[in-house]
């Protein structure tokens, strides 16, 4: 009987340090959480060689809907156009996320930009305000980017 009640306690044991990690990963002085849905609200692309302001372009989604489903090691973005309804991009890969950088790697992907991407690290800055997420860097084809996504509820 004292094999299985130390077996159960080193288990008990165990599965507290793993609640703690996660507590820790999640907490605001540590990784930022962002399992959920994200919605893209607006966005700035930029040349790798231009002028700040000058050869950056300004996009808010009109008629698209962007979305990214992100869970605690994976995520998912779904572009799809509101009024067809067909999906135009979609993707998705691992990322990591820790002391405001946030790193992507697209492992599978469907039009728009992010086939060029696949099988690279993508690193960016990364900030959360509430439920906003902004994001920001130089992808790895040389494009600039800044994105702010929303938390759907």
């Amino acid at each position: 009987m004292q094999g299985i009640g130390t077996r159960i306690l080193i288990g008990v044991i165990l599965l507290a340090a793993g609640i703690a990690a996660h507590a820790e990963v999640n907490s605001p002085e540590g990784k930022v959480a962002l399992v959920g849905t994200w919605r893209l609200v607006s966005a700035t692309y930029g040349d790798p060689g231009g002028k700040e302001g000058r050869d950056w372009i300004r996009y808010v989604p009109e008629g698209v809907v962007h979305l990214k489903h992100v869970t605690p090691t994976h995520f998912t973005v779904v572009t799809y156009d509101v009024s067809s309804r067909k999906v135009s991009i979609v993707g998705g890969g691992r990322y990591l996320s820790q002391d405001g950088v946030y790193k992507e790697s697209v492992e599978y992907a469907v039009g728009g930009t992010l086939p060029e991407l696949l099988g690279k690290e993508q690193t960016f800055a990364l900030k959360i305000e509430g439920d906003r997420w902004t994001h920001s860097g130089t992808l790895t084809n040389g494009q600039r980017i800044s994105e702010v996504w929303e938390r759907i509820k």
